[in-house]
């Protein structure tokens, strides 16, 4: 459904004739909705950059589903999604995955296809900040799209589940919720929920890194990585994750974030976070020196160098 509602016979024909009309070397997709687009005619190195193993994004999703239709729905799409990424990737030179995770599935797809670590990098500005210092204020935030599923179970379970709970250990805490395209329902559980401050899309996010004392992100399902816990990683400022929302980065839990089996089980970690400024600086060291050391583009990008280097 993605890759027909993207579907464009006019941005076909104008690649296709930009292919003709000059001597390219390397065609470089972003994306798995862009790969339609590859042009039949091209017989230079066609790289593909698949930002999630969507296969595997379609069936997480429908295993959380519990309505019985919607279930079924997305298990066939699921399957669909597979079969149309397979055929997708046998026809690249060379697919870049964002993650290890993501590398092993998309290599279960098409036999012989060459799969590459690509990595996202976090917003390049933040390592150039300041260090942040722990806040006074209990102030947990989420920044990041509201429209994104995995956001949206996650966020709505830890609004129904974890928030009351994390309130009853330490009655001062507020969650900050910034992003775009929260739905109407989702914006209204924000704003009934005790405790909850939604902004919805925000231009400046340094006040919100400042103020807030731990980013708390308990997505489920999804693929690929998350630019926000990379981005709140640069910033130094301490996370508290599910293990699905932390997948592919590599994060060692009591290291670089604090990781939890399900956005219920987030409570315990928060608080700690909240509590303790010994651990507050550790981790919010450690997440800059993880970065620096394999999430910024100088070494992230290095496999997309040596690619382009192959004759």
């Amino acid at each position: 459904m993605s890759v027909e509602r993207n579907r464009s016979p006019s941005m076909a024909s104008a690649i296709e004739e930009l292919v003709a009309e000059r001597n390219h070397d390397v065609v470089f997709v972003d994306g798995w909705l862009m790969a339609q687009y590859l042009p039949t005619r091209f017989d230079g190195m066609s790289l593909l950059h698949q930002h999630n193993a969507e296969h595997v994004m379609w069936r997480r999703q429908a295993e959380l589903e519990r309505a019985p239709l919607r279930r079924a729905v997305l298990r066939l799409e699921a399957r669909r999604v597979r079969r149309y990424e397979a055929a997708m990737v046998a026809r690249f030179d060379v697919v870049f995955a964002v993650s290890e995770l993501d590398r092993a599935a998309l290599s279960g797809l098409a036999e012989g296809s060459e799969i590459r670590l690509l990595a996202n990098v976090p917003d390049p500005t933040l390592l150039e900040r300041p260090a942040l210092e722990p806040p006074e204020e209990p102030v947990v935030l989420f920044l990041g799209t509201l429209s994104w599923q995995p956001n949206v179970e996650g966020l709505t379970r830890f609004l129904r589940q974890a928030l009351p709970a994390l309130r009853r250990a330490n009655g001062d805490v507020r969650l900050v919720v910034a992003g775009s395209g929260a739905s109407a329902s989702l914006a209204s559980l924000a704003a009934r929920t005790p405790g909850v401050e939604f902004l919805g899309k925000v231009l400046d996010d340094e006040p919100l890194y400042r103020m807030a004392r731990a980013f708390v992100d308990p997505g489920l399902g999804g693929a690929g990585t998350r630019v926000k816990l990379l981005n709140s990683l640069a910033r130094g400022l301490p996370i508290v994750a599910t293990n699905d929302a932390a997948g592919g980065l590599g994060v060692v839990s009591g290291e670089h974030a604090l990781l939890a089996a399900d956005p219920s089980a987030t409570v315990a970690p928060l608080v700690r976070v909240l509590t303790d400024d010994a651990l507050w600086r550790s981790l919010s060291r450690s997440g800059r020196e993880l970065i620096r050391a394999r999430f910024v583009p100088e070494i992230a990008f290095a496999s997309l160098d040596d690619a382009l280097a192959e004759p």
